[in-house]
C-alpha cells in the first residue's frame, strides 16, 4: 500500500484540484512524521506539479530545549533540499494568561497567524497542513462528544479559503511506511502523548479501545463526517433558495419572523433554520449551540416583541417590529450588587428577590423548592451570596472555570443569569447555582448543611432547562433524594 501513496497522492490532488499549476505553496513544518510526509510529497513533485514550494516551522514558546532542537531539524532538513525556509516565534504562555484560553487553543490562533503572515510577506497562495484520516476521526469523535451538531460533525475539508490539507485522505499507518519507505526520520513531540490534553486522549486511549470494540470504527467515523458534510451542503443550497425567495440578505443580519416562525414549527427543517441563523452571524463567526438555537427556536414559535437571546460575545437575537435580527447586545448598566451573609436556619431575601435559606436540617414535607445537600467540612468561614463579577472562576473538576461560561454551557439563559447569585465563602465561590459546585465541597460523606431556593417562578424556570443541575427539585419527602 505505501509503494502506491505517491501516485494516489498525486490523483487525489488532481481529482479534487487543490493545487493549481504555478501555484505558491507554504507548507506548515512541525518536524512531525506528518508534516514532514506532506513536505517531502510535495518536494518530489513539484516539477510535476508546476508550483513553487516553501515550508514554515512555529515556535510556540513552549517545550523548551525539545522545541529547540525541532527547529533545527526543520531548519536543516530544508537547507538540505533547497528548500525556502521561514520560522516565527510566538508566545502561547502569553496568550493563555491574557484571553483565558487553553494552550491548545492558544497555540492553534497564533500558528495560523504566523502561517498567514509569512504567506502574505512571501506571496504564497496556499498554506498546506499536514491533517490526516485519523486527525479527521479525532476530531470528528472530539466535536461530537462536545456536542457539536450536523456541522461540527462534518469536520475539516481538504480545502477551505486558503487552507489545503492534501493527506486527509490518508492514514498515519500509511504515513509511517512511506517515511520508512524513504528511510527518512523526524521528530516527535512529547506532549502529544500527554493524556491531560483531551485530544491526545482521544487519539491515545479513545479511538484504539473503539477499534477493539469495532474494527473499521476510525473508518466509520471518516465515512459519518462525509455523509454529514454532504448533508451540510445540503442546507447550505436550501438556505440559499429560502433566502432568495424571501427576498433577504442574511448576512445583514435580518430576517422575516412570519417565514421563520414557519420553519421553526416543523422539526424537520430545523438543520435548515440552524443553517439560516448561522448565517446571519457568519460575520462575527459565532457558532450557536444546541441550548441557544432551541431558545431561538421557542421564540420563534411565540414571538415575543423585544425578546433577546443572548449567543456569545455580547452579540443576540432579538425579536422586533416583525423581524428577527442579530447584532451587538448592549447590557442595560445598574445590575443590582449586593453581598449577604447566609446564616444556619434564617431565610434572606436578595435584592433581585430570590429567597434563599442555609438549613442545618432537611425542608419539612409539603414544601416545594429547590435544595442543595452539602458538607460543613469544605467550606471555611461564614458564607455568603453576593451578585455576580467579571472574572469569577470556580474550581470544579479539577479545573478552574468561567462562572458565566457555566452558566451559558449549561443553557441558562441570559434573563436568568442576572436573578441568580454565587454562593461563597472565606476561600472563594463554593456553589454556582443552580450548575456547578466547588470540588472541595463533593463527595463529602456527612452532608449537615442545605442550601434551599425558594419561589415558584424561579423553580419553574430552573426546572425547565433541558440540562441537569446540581440542585434537587424538592416536592415533601427528602427520602426521595
Amino acid at each position: 500500500m505505501s509503494s502506491s501513496l505517491p501516485q494516489r497522492f498525486l490523483r487525489s490532488l488532481r481529482g479534487k484540484k487543490l493545487i493549481r499549476r504555478d501555484e505558491r505553496v507554504l507548507v506548515a513544518f512541525s518536524g512531525g512524521k506528518d508534516s514532514l510526509c506532506l513536505l517531502q510529497l510535495l518536494h518530489e513533485n513539484r516539477v510535476l506539479l508546476g508550483i513553487s514550494l516553501g515550508a514554515c516551522h512555529v515556535h510556540h514558546g513552549l517545550r523548551g530545549a525539545e522545541a529547540e532542537r525541532d527547529l533545527a531539524f526543520c531548519r536543516n532538513f530544508c537547507a538540505e533540499r533547497d528548500l525556502p525556509f521561514y520560522e516565527r516565534r510566538v508566545d502561547v504562555p502569553s496568550l493563555c494568561q491574557k484571553a483565558k484560553l487553553g494552550t491548545e487553543e492558544a497555540a492553534r490562533i497564533l500558528r495560523y497567524e504566523a502561517l498567514r503572515e509569512v504567506a502574505a510577506r512571501h506571496g504564497f497562495t496556499s498554506i498546506a497542513v499536514a491533517h490526516t484520516a485519523d486527525d479527521q476521526a479525532e476530531t470528528v469523535l472530539f466535536r461530537l462528544l462536545r456536542g457539536s451538531g450536523m456541522q461540527g460533525a462534518s469536520a475539516m475539508e481538504e480545502r477551505r479559503g486558503d487552507l489545503i490539507r492534501p493527506l486527509l485522505p490518508f492514514t498515519s499507518a500509511e504515513i509511517l511506511q512511506f517515511l520508512k519507505d524513504r528511510h527518512l526520520s523526524f521528530t516527535e513531540d512529547s506532549s502529544n502523548s500527554d493524556t491531560v490534553y483531551t485530544r491526545n486522549r482521544i487519539r491515545r486511549e479513545i479511538l484504539p479501545d473503539l477499534e477493539t470494540v469495532h474494527p473499521g470504527a476510525t473508518a466509520s467515523l471518516i465515512r459519518f463526517a462525509e455523509e454529514a458534510r454532504q448533508q451540510n451542503e445540503l442546507n447550505r443550497r436550501c438556505a440559499e433558495i429560502w433566502e432568495k425567495q424571501e427576498g433577504v440578505d442574511l448576512t445583514e443580519g435580518r430576517a422575516p419572523l412570519k417565514a421563520l416562525s414557519s420553519l421553526a414549527e416543523d422539526d424537520a427543517f430545523s438543520p435548515i433554520l440552524h443553517e439560516i441563523l448561522t448565517r446571519m452571524c457568519a460575520a462575527e463567526k459565532i457558532v450557536i449551540d444546541f441550548e441557544r438555537f432551541n431558545a431561538i427556536k421557542a421564540l420563534l414559535k411565540k414571538p415575543c416583541e423585544g425578546k433577546i437571546i443572548e449567543i456569545n460575545a455580547g452579540f443576540a437575537f432579538t425579536a422586533k417590529k416583525g423581524e428577527l435580527i442579530f447584532g451587538k447586545y448592549e447590557k442595560k448598566p445598574g445590575g443590582i450588587e449586593y453581598r449577604v451573609e447566609l446564616r444556619p436556619d434564617q431565610r434572606v431575601t436578595l435584592p433581585t428577590g430570590i429567597t434563599l435559606t442555609l438549613a442545618s436540617k432537611a425542608p419539612a414535607d409539603g414544601r416545594r423548592c429547590l435544595l442543595l445537600p452539602f458538607s460543613s467540612r469544605g467550606t471555611k468561614g461564614c458564607l455568603y451570596a453576593r451578585s455576580p463579577q467579571n472574572g469569577d472562576r470556580l474550581l470544579s473538576g479539577g479545573l478552574k472555570k468561567n462562572v458565566r461560561e457555566l452558566w451559558r454551557s449549561g443553557g441558562i439563559p441570559c434573563e436568568l443569569r442576572s436573578q441568580l447569585p454565587v454562593i461563597c465563602d472565606d476561600d472563594g465561590i463554593l456553589i454556582l447555582p443552580p450548575t456547578a459546585v466547588a470540588d472541595r465541597i463533593k463527595g463529602k460523606a456527612e452532608q449537615d448543611l442545605f442550601l434551599i431556593f425558594e419561589g415558584q417562578e424561579l423553580i419553574d424556570d430552573i426546572t425547565g432547562i433541558p440540562r441537569n443541575t446540581v440542585f434537587y427539585l424538592f416536592e415533601g419527602d427528602y427520602s426521595q433524594i
